[in-house]
Protein backbone atom coordinates (compact mmCIF):
# COMPACT_ATOMS: atom_id res chain seq x y z
CA UNK A 1 0.00 0.00 0.00
CA UNK A 2 2.78 2.43 0.88
CA UNK A 3 4.49 1.83 -2.48
CA UNK A 4 1.22 2.41 -4.34
CA UNK A 5 0.51 5.65 -2.46
CA UNK A 6 4.09 6.85 -2.87
CA UNK A 7 3.94 6.22 -6.62
CA UNK A 8 0.62 8.08 -6.85
CA UNK A 9 2.02 11.10 -4.99
CA UNK A 10 5.29 11.24 -6.94
CA UNK A 11 3.82 10.57 -10.39
CA UNK A 12 1.15 13.24 -9.94
CA UNK A 13 3.39 15.78 -8.19
CA UNK A 14 1.07 15.83 -5.17
CA UNK A 15 1.89 17.22 -1.72
CA UNK A 16 3.32 14.73 0.77
CA UNK A 17 0.75 12.49 2.47
CA UNK A 18 0.50 11.34 6.07
CA UNK A 19 0.75 7.53 6.11
CA UNK A 20 -0.31 6.08 9.46
CA UNK A 21 0.53 2.52 10.48
CA UNK A 22 -1.49 1.55 13.55
CA UNK A 23 0.13 -0.71 16.11
CA UNK A 24 -1.35 -1.71 19.46
CA UNK A 25 0.42 -5.05 19.89
CA UNK A 26 4.06 -5.84 19.21
CA UNK A 27 3.18 -8.73 16.92
CA UNK A 28 1.13 -6.50 14.60
CA UNK A 29 4.15 -5.32 12.61
CA UNK A 30 6.52 -8.16 11.88
CA UNK A 31 10.01 -7.54 10.55
CA UNK A 32 9.92 -3.86 11.51
CA UNK A 33 13.51 -3.51 10.36
CA UNK A 34 12.20 -4.01 6.82
CA UNK A 35 9.89 -0.98 6.94
CA UNK A 36 10.91 1.39 4.17
CA UNK A 37 10.56 5.16 4.01
CA UNK A 38 8.95 6.14 0.74
CA UNK A 39 9.08 9.40 -1.22
CA UNK A 40 6.04 11.59 -0.74
CA UNK A 41 4.97 9.90 2.50
CA UNK A 42 5.42 11.01 6.08
CA UNK A 43 5.03 7.69 7.87
CA UNK A 44 3.87 7.42 11.48
CA UNK A 45 3.95 4.34 13.70
CA UNK A 46 0.80 5.07 15.70
CA UNK A 47 0.45 3.46 19.15
CA UNK A 48 -3.24 2.66 19.00
CA UNK A 49 -4.06 0.62 22.11
CA UNK A 50 -6.48 1.50 24.85
CA UNK A 51 -6.27 0.91 28.58
CA UNK A 52 -4.58 2.36 31.63
CA UNK A 53 -1.63 4.70 31.70
CA UNK A 54 1.00 2.10 32.60
CA UNK A 55 -0.02 -0.20 29.75
CA UNK A 56 -0.13 2.66 27.24
CA UNK A 57 3.29 3.96 28.33
CA UNK A 58 4.84 0.50 28.11
CA UNK A 59 3.37 -0.17 24.68
CA UNK A 60 4.45 3.26 23.45
CA UNK A 61 8.03 2.65 24.58
CA UNK A 62 8.10 -0.62 22.63
CA UNK A 63 6.62 0.71 19.40
CA UNK A 64 8.61 3.96 19.28
CA UNK A 65 10.82 4.67 16.32
CA UNK A 66 13.71 7.06 15.95
CA UNK A 67 12.62 9.89 13.65
CA UNK A 68 13.23 10.35 10.80
CA UNK A 69 12.36 8.62 8.51
CA UNK A 70 9.43 7.43 10.62
CA UNK A 71 7.52 9.35 13.26
CA UNK A 72 5.73 8.43 16.50
CA UNK A 73 2.01 8.62 17.12
CA UNK A 74 -0.05 8.18 20.29
CA UNK A 75 -3.81 7.59 20.37
CA UNK A 76 -6.10 8.39 23.28
CA UNK A 77 -9.61 7.00 23.71
CA UNK A 78 -12.21 9.12 25.49
CA UNK A 79 -14.32 6.14 26.57
CA UNK A 80 -11.97 3.14 26.64
CA UNK A 81 -8.89 4.59 28.39
CA UNK A 82 -8.82 4.65 32.17
CA UNK A 83 -7.45 7.81 33.77
CA UNK A 84 -7.24 9.53 30.37
CA UNK A 85 -4.10 11.57 29.76
CA UNK A 86 -4.57 15.29 29.37
CA UNK A 87 -2.94 16.84 26.27
CA UNK A 88 -0.30 18.64 28.33
CA UNK A 89 0.65 15.34 29.99
CA UNK A 90 1.31 13.63 26.65
CA UNK A 91 3.52 16.57 25.69
CA UNK A 92 5.62 15.81 28.80
CA UNK A 93 6.57 12.29 27.62
CA UNK A 94 10.29 11.60 27.36
CA UNK A 95 9.76 10.99 23.64
CA UNK A 96 7.01 13.40 22.66
CA UNK A 97 4.73 11.92 19.99
CA UNK A 98 4.78 13.66 16.62
CA UNK A 99 1.07 12.90 16.20
CA UNK A 100 -1.55 12.70 18.96
CA UNK A 101 -5.08 11.61 18.12
CA UNK A 102 -8.28 11.15 20.08
CA UNK A 103 -11.18 8.81 19.44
Amino acid sequence: VSQWLSDLVVENDLPDKLFIVHQFQLRMITNREQLVARPGLNSVIHMDGFGGRALKQTTYRYVQVEPPPFYNGFKLFFDEDTNLYQPWEVLQFETVPDLITYQ
